[in-house]
């Protein structure tokens, strides 16, 4: 599988403290044909606002105001639709789809998604607010950071065909990215008394090309001491 490499630029001091090694968590949105195409199955209104219990606000900490949640904001971005579910959600819509006619009740041993549900069952009724405790949390996408520091973060992106690569794929240039973050990792350069020998496939790359940057620039500056490096 190829990797597609992505550079995320913004003004210095809007950028977080990063250095190579470190994570960029991303959240991405299901896709808008899978979004609109289960409002539209389970009949409900992306303009309503949902009050949340305690157990919803619990599970869906980012984008919660308070106690409300837009169902669009909902289905886009807070709970996962195209991603397996628990084997209890899937029990529970089995049970739901019981009335279903044949051949279009799900197969016992199917693993289910919540759009692959509506769709294999147009007569499934779900409310909204019983999504968040069937599908899913949306979780962030974790991408190992290639650049050094400064207004840029480099990743490098599998053609996985995932959410989250699917996203990133499809941004045009200059697009911006609501939702992401900087995470510290333990997996950061050796002192300068310590051999380094650097290997990685595919994406796995990423982290090492910042390092490879890192001992570049100290190197320019003056400040890199005798390390050796094998390929």
């Amino acid at each position: 599988a190829y990797c597609r490499r992505l550079l995320l630029e913004g003004a210095r001091d809007e950028m977080p403290e990063f250095v190579a090694g470190d994570h960029l968590l991303i959240f991405a949105p299901n896709a808008e044909d899978v979004v609109l195409d289960v409002a539209d199955r389970l009949g409900v209104e992306l303009e309503a606002v949902l009050r949340l219990e305690a157990l919803g606000r619990e599970k869906l900490p980012i984008l919660c105001d308070g106690n409300r949640v837009r169902v669009d904001d909902l289905l886009r971005r807070c709970v996962e639709l195209s991603a397996p579910l628990t084997e209890l959600s899937q029990e529970m819509l089995r049970l739901l789809a019981q009335g279903e006619a044949e051949g279009t009740q799900f197969s016992a041993g199917e693993t289910l998604s919540m759009v692959r549900a509506v769709r294999t069952c147009p007569s499934l009724k779900v409310k909204a607010e019983d999504l968040i405790t069937l599908c899913p949390v949306m979780e962030p996408r974790v991408y190992s950071i290639a650049s050094t520091g400064g207004p840029t973060i480099e990743i490098f992106v599998s053609h996985s065909g995932g959410l989250c690569a699917s996203y990133l794929e499809d941004l045009p240039p200059g697009a911006e990215i609501p939702m992401a973050s900087v995470r510290s990792s333990d997996f950061h350069m050796p002192d300068g008394s310590s051999p380094l020998i650097l290997l990685g496939v595919g994406s796995g790359v990423a982290p090492l090309a910042g390092f490879v940057r890192k001992l570049h620039g100290e190197w320019k500056s003056g400040a890199f001491e005798r390390r050796t490096t094998h390929e």
